[in-house]
This record gives C-alpha cells, sequence and structure tokens, in this order.
C-alpha cells in the first residue's frame, strides 16, 4: 500500500505539470491511483494506459476547440472516470473473486472507450450525427457519433481487452464480455447525453455547450436534468458498463 501510494503521487505530480490534471484533481488520483496499485501492477499499468492516453488524446483536441474549459482533470473528473474501477480494485484485492476483476477491466474499458470516442470525434471533419434524431449537429454535442468517433471506442475497448489478457491471462469469454462492455459504455454515454443530460446555450453566439461560461458569459439552461452533468454521465455509463460485463460474466463467463 506505501509503495502504491508513493507511485500514485509521484505521476499525479508529472501529471500536474505537464496540466494534464488541476491540483485538486491530483489529490483525486492519488486516492484512486493508491486504490488500484494496490490490487497489483498488472491493475496499475491499465490505469496508466487510461491516463496517458486519454491526456494525449484530450490535449490534441483541446488544441482544435472552441471550448473555454481546461483539458486538465479536475477533481470532479477524476472521481467520475475512477472511483468506480477503484471500488472494483478494492473488492478484487480483499476477496480475489474474479468477477470484480471482470468489473474493474470493464469499467475502465468504458471510462478508455468513451474518451476516445469523444476526443477522436472531435477532430473528424464532417459532422457528427444525433444518436436520436440521427440529424446533424455541431461537433461536441451531447449525444453526437460520428464514424471516427464509434471506431475510437471500439479500438479502446479491444486495446484494453488486448492488455488485459496479456496481464491477467483471461479466457476469451471474458475478453468478449470487456470489449463488448467498454462500447456498451460509450452508447451508454451518448444516449444519457442526448436524453437527460443538462445542456445549455451562450447568450452572446447561441451555440449550444455544456461548459458553464462560453465567450465569457455565463450559459443558460436548455434543456435535461440540470444536475445531470457531463460527469455525472460519466459516472452512470461507466457503472453501467461494468455491472452489465459482470452479469455476464456470471451467466456466460
Amino acid at each position: 500500500m506505501f509503495l502504491a501510494l508513493i507511485i500514485a503521487i509521484v505521476i499525479a505530480e508529472f501529471a500536474v505539470l505537464k496540466k494534464a490534471l488541476t491540483r485538486d484533481g491530483a489529490i483525486a488520483a492519488i486516492l484512486i491511483g493508491t486504490s488500484i496499485l494496490s490490487a497489483g501492477w498488472q491493475a496499475g499499468c491499465i490505469l496508466l494506459f487510461f491516463f496517458v492516453s486519454c491526456s494525449i488524446f484530450s490535449k490534441t483536441a483541446n488544441k482544435y476547440s472552441s471550448s473555454e474549459k481546461s483539458h486538465a482533470r479536475d477533481q470532479v473528473q477524476v472521481l467520475a472516470n475512477g472511483f468506480i474501477p477503484a471500488v472494483y480494485a478494492i473488492l478484487y484485492l480483499n476477496q480475489k473473486d474474479p468477477v470484480w476483476l471482470i468489473g474493474f477491466l470493464s469499467a475502465m474499458a468504458a471510462a478508455t472507450a468513451d474518451t476516445w470516442a469523444t476526443e477522436i470525434g472531435s477532430l473528424s471533419k464532417g459532422k457528427p450525427f444525433h444518436i436520436t434524431s440521427f440529424s446533424r449537429v455541431e461537433k461536441g454535442r451531447s449525444g453526437a457519433i460520428s464514424f471516427a468517433g464509434t471506431c475510437a471506442s471500439v479500438i479502446a475497448a479491444a486495446i484494453i481487452s488486448f492488455l488485459a489478457n496479456y496481464l491477467f491471462n483471461l479466457g476469451l469469454n471474458e475478453l468478449r464480455i470487456i470489449t463488448i462492455a467498454g462500447i456498451a459504455g460509450s452508447f451508454i454515454d451518448t444516449f444519457l447525453g442526448a436524453t437527460v443530460q443538462d445542456l445549455k446555450r451562450c447568450p452572446v453566439c447561441n451555440e449550444f455547450t455544456e461548459d458553464k461560461m462560453h465567450c465569457h458569459t455565463k450559459a443558460n439552461h436548455f434543456k435535461g436534468l440540470k444536475f445531470m452533468t457531463n460527469d455525472m454521465v460519466n459516472f452512470l455509463s461507466i457503472l453501467s458498463a461494468s455491472i452489465l460485463a459482470m452479469i455476464l460474466y456470471k451467466n456466460i463467463g
């Protein structure tokens, strides 16, 4: 546990220096990183792949985005993506039940798939489709899907499964479950974003946004549930995907 804490602190501090994490985000990352690393270096490798790859894509996408928020992840963003995997890691550490390992890996697959889909999808040239209306919408709109983003989510989930196979020596059924859960988590996130997520409109440029501020002005609520932020959607999609995976594992794994 002590070694896991030291490693988590070093990585978090490096991330702050690289502006991948805010200071409060680093504190949350240390707690989550310590919990996951305590379950083994293999679990730590999965977490590290998620964080490094998603930080790279987020930073790249941020260069071409009109959003006024930083690509650095804050405390809420870190907890939204990492709390569920950390809980499963702790349960697996204490009980050694493989179902918790499946839950952990599937949660990480869902988090990675969704982030890759969002960031890579935002770099595509054409306008994405809305998942419920199938109409063309602006990039970054909640509920939007693109060919590039969908391919990215599939690739991300498959890579997590590949790493899981190498690190944990899982069977083919388990790898299929993790991949399916990862892709499902990305689509659940998109569907929730299209139906219940809080959507705002900028009073200056009239664009839709998830940000509280746009054009240096407070954005107005347009539709959805006010408490259903993007971070809440991320949390629920990761939770749903991991539960789906564990149910599949118990029945067909």
